[in-house]
């Protein structure tokens, strides 16, 4: 068994070409930037996978996944699309031990500073207010 966590990292954002490379799109620009890091094949669209674009490491226990949805929107797409990968895991071990990152614009910080936490509030964040509710009890990273 690996020594990582499966993670399954999303980005929310708004898709349109009018937000490319604003601040209400800088999940889907991280997530671009983690995929060439990371070397995972390229983002294609899933069906299985709430028509968001996904690219998925060969292992199986890494997925980059950005959503098709409007920001304020994202909660179902994202539920859908992580209970596919966690329906993807073989062993019931590792879809107990996955993890959901979820990477979104935080336009109360500078630009440039990031902030990662695990749990808590959305603090008026209505991206992350949506995802929250379409995934209650889940404790994802943000």
């Amino acid at each position: 068994m690996s020594l990582c966590p499966p993670l399954f990292i999303a980005s929310i954002g708004n898709p349109s070409a009018a937000f490319s490379n604003t601040l209400h799109s800088a999940g889907h620009t991280v997530l671009n930037h983690l995929h060439t890091i990371l070397f995972t094949p390229p983002f294609t669209k899933s069906r299985r996978h709430a028509n968001g674009l996904l690219s998925a490491a060969s292992a199986g226990d890494l997925a980059l996944w950005q959503s098709p949805a409007l920001m304020n929107l994202s909660g179902k797409p994202v539920s859908q699309a992580y209970r596919t990968f966690l329906g993807s895991l073989a062993a019931p071990e590792q879809r107990q031990a996955a993890r959901l990152v979820v990477v979104h614009d935080e336009l109360e910080l500078p630009l440039g500073k990031i902030r990662v936490r695990r749990g808590g509030s959305a603090r008026g964040h209505n991206g992350l207010k949506s995802v929250s509710a379409a995934l209650p009890g889940v404790d994802y990273t943000k």
